[in-house]
């Protein structure tokens, strides 16, 4: 059985558990990280040298990187469910995995951390501008489908997905962004969004 480490609170933890519901894959999951305790005790990091979750083991293989696990089970137990067959359309699903990554998480982050920290009204609002401004990429991208590579969910709505979750408890977020809107709408009729997300992701 495939074992996965990790906490259910973790955005980088639910996509992959969303992603092994969503391919109706069992798995065991061991609660690690956070208040689950330390990730550097030697029998783990001689699983995942970085001392971080997610890690998956499957049999002999370990992957750690969330985007990479989720990549690699839709490709090993997804027939082309989650992760198009056509290149084009598997480039156009995939590309959002990185954009959030290395585009949308850094600035929601920072405002998340300045929230936090009650810090100047005039930098939450810097921050506040610089997340919306990365999100209207996201909201001017979505087309007539409900999911960001058309009609089908893919891996790159489970990769986007705790993050929008995320913007969507920023105030007044949303009202800019209609298009997000709505596909948070969409991504909410999904009973594996509702339980790896919104039921764990604050």
């Amino acid at each position: 059985m495939i074992e996965v480490w990790g906490r259910n609170t973790s955005s980088n933890v639910a996509k992959v558990v969303w992603a092994l519901k969503e391919l109706d894959v069992p798995f065991e999951l061991h609660l690690a990280g956070g208040d689950f305790g330390s990730l550097r005790s030697e029998e783990y990091v001689s699983l995942n040298p970085n001392a971080r979750i997610p890690t998956l083991r499957d049999g002999a293989l370990v992957l750690w990187e969330s985007n990479a696990i989720v990549r690699y089970l839709a490709a090993r137990y997804g027939d082309g469910a989650l992760w198009p067959v056509d290149p084009g359309a598997r480039a156009a699903s995939d590309k959002w995995m990185d954009w959030a990554s290395l585009n949308l998480v850094p600035a929601l982050r920072a405002l998340r951390e300045a929230l936090k920290q009650s810090a100047p009204i005039d930098h939450r609002r810097a921050l506040g501008n610089r997340v919306v401004a990365t999100a209207k990429i996201l909201d001017a991208s979505l087309g007539e489908g409900p999911f960001i590579a058309g009609a089908r969910l893919t891996i790159g709505d489970i990769a986007l997905a705790p993050h929008v979750h995320r913007l969507s408890l920023v105030d007044d977020v949303l009202a800019e962004l209609p298009s997000v809107e709505r596909y948070r709408a969409a991504l909410s009729a999904n009973i594996g969004y509702r339980e790896c997300v919104e039921a764990h992701i604050t």
